[in-house]
């Protein structure tokens, strides 16, 4: 059981560990990268469609 953690020298479980946190790191960047543009466009979206409406309730 012991033997599975056990690595070699030279600090490759912390260089393990470093690389999946930057994994991680860049997952999430790449995931809000892609999810805020899309909510700008659906807030523009709303602001647009709610200034028709107040536009048209004028008449």
């Amino acid at each position: 059981m012991l033997g599975s953690w056990v690595r070699a020298p030279g600090g490759s479980l912390f260089k393990t560990a470093k690389m999946h946190k930057a994994l991680i790191i860049k997952h999430y960047r790449s995931f809000f990268f892609y999810i805020k543009p899309a909510f700008y466009r659906e807030l523009e979206h709303l602001i647009q469609v709610k200034s028709e409406d107040l536009n048209s309730s004028k008449f």
